[in-house]
């Protein structure tokens, strides 16, 4: 065993996991928006917050409580998660390529690893779709591995969980595995769909006792469902976008296609088709093509080059196109990243130290004169509420300044009812819109009307340029 593990192969595969990794150490790491807010509520959980009632927020809960385990690694908590749940995806991969030459399982194994950490489609991490990665990881060791159909329900139960879209691409490979193994009498069924909803039912259970059940429906479904899925309209043109953002990706993904037709049966082929299909409609559902939506493709991508390398009639001497696929995904992400720099990322750091700094400062100052805090328009300030066990002033501990919220809230009624919370309580407030402003003037007017007439400026956050970047007010509560 010892020797099977510590194989050339391996050892290489460990030091580029850790390289790929080293760069993510908070040292370097500048602050997420939303790793953030998905820190503060896991955080909060453990102060009998809950989400969705007490804390707006649209994703499924999954990803607070990656989190919510994590505290005593302090800022880390991402690294170390990040870092566990990548090398047992390595691992599983291992087992899977196990049959695979040699070099194309380092191969394969180096592009997921260069994949789930570049910087591109990373994003500093903990967020919901590197999850759905790692998750994607286990659902194929599952699935090559020929266990039982309900595990594979029970994974995309927690993808469900954690990114409810990101079950899509599952779907064609349970289907296949159910009609494959000819699974229709009726309590298989009613097993394999009861594995699926098991995770659901125990979220939803626990959201019950916390009296947050109708919230999670209103904001992980409704919302979602109405600001986030595509219309059809935008389909072409989404796609386009996406054509142009990875052109490479994309090529790359016909030729493996093509060969997958060559190396597997028609359903089995269907049913990696529209795996990838369903992934890349993930990827274009917001139209944004943030980088992290990039990251579940990886595993398909992998998953894909393992069942072509793995057919026995294929030989790599006589379809040359199948290094060209690889070559090119490496090169499109080589290329997303040319603009990543270490030292500016040092930087970006230290300026985030230097803002942070100062906020400390004034909330020590200050403490005695404000019951609730609040950060407008910067959520790295969220991790202030844990650090000083202070209370928001409203369950909108965020406010998008992007179109979302704006759009889903177009009368600004709770806009409205969040400004009024903030009035209502002697509420210490870090106004960041001053540098960064909402996307619509109502709300700013609204803003600057709330804090004119109701609050008292007490001072100002400044970069190290010396520019102004927030205001700091304490309002008089009622």
């Amino acid at each position: 065993m010892n020797k099977s593990l510590f194989t050339p192969t391996n050892v290489l595969l460990f030091l580029l996991t850790l390289a790929s990794v080293l760069w993510l150490l908070p040292a370097y790491a500048p602050d997420g928006n939303d790793r953030e807010i998905f820190r503060f509520i896991g955080r909060s959980i453990n102060s009998q917050f809950a989400p969705y009632r007490d804390v707006f927020d649209h994703k499924p809960p999954f990803i607070y409580f990656i989190f919510l385990d994590f505290q005593i690694f302090g800022d880390y908590d991402v690294f170390v998660s990040g870092l566990f749940c990548l090398l047992i995806c390595l691992f599983l991969f291992v087992k899977i390529t196990a049959k695979t030459n040699q070099i194309w399982r380092f191969l394969i194994l180096s592009f997921l690893i260069v994949w789930l950490r570049n910087p591109a489609f990373y994003e500093y991490g903990g967020l919901t779709r590197e999850f759905s990665a790692y998750l994607y990881c286990i659902f194929f060791y599952c699935f090559i591995s020929k266990q039982r159909t309900e595990w594979l329900a029970f994974i995309s139960g927690i993808v469900f969980i954690n990114q409810q879209n990101d079950i899509l691409p599952l779907l064609p490979l349970i289907t296949y595995r159910f009609i494959h193994q000819k699974e229709y009498h009726l309590l298989r069924v009613v097993k394999i769909k009861m594995s699926f909803l098991l995770p659901l039912i125990l979220i939803a259970l626990w959201l019950i006792w916390q009296g947050a059940f109708s919230q999670f429906i209103q904001n992980a479904f409704v919302f979602n469902f109405n600001y986030y899925a595509i219309p059809f309209k935008n389909l072409i043109p989404n796609t386009l976008a996406l054509a142009k953002k990875v052109p490479l990706i994309l090529v790359s993904l016909l030729i493996l296609i093509y060969y997958l037709k060559r190396s597997v049966n028609l359903p089995y082929f269907l049913a990696l088709f529209f795996t990838i299909g369903f992934t890349l409609y993930n990827i274009m559902i917001s139209g944004r093509f943030y980088g992290h939506y990039f990251l579940p493709l990886g595993p398909v991508i992998a998953f894909c080059f393992y069942e072509i390398l793995n057919n026995r009639t294929f030989t790599i001497k006589k379809n040359p196109l199948i290094f060209i696929s690889l070559g090119l995904c490496f090169i499109s992400i080589f290329e997303l990243n040319r603009e990543f720099s270490l030292t500016k990322q040092k930087a970006i750091v230290a300026q985030n130290s230097f803002i942070k700094m100062q906020i400390d400062t004034l909330i020590s100052q200050h403490s005695k004169n404000f019951e609730r805090l609040s950060f407008i328009n910067y959520s790295p300030g969220l991790q202030f509420h844990n650090k000083y066990n202070i209370k928001p002033a409203s369950k909108y501990v965020y406010f998008s300044i992007w179109d979302e919220i704006p759009k889903w809230d177009s009368q600004l009624i709770e806009f409205e009812g969040y400004l009024n919370s903030i009035s209502a309580h002697s509420t210490l407030v870090f106004d960041f819109s001053v540098s960064h402003p909402f996307v619509r003037n109502e709300m700013n007017q609204k803003l600057n009307n709330t804090l004119s007439t109701n609050s008292e400026l007490i001072g100002q956050i400044k970069d190290k340029t010396q520019k102004i970047i927030a205001n700091i007010y304490i309002t008089k509560g009622l």
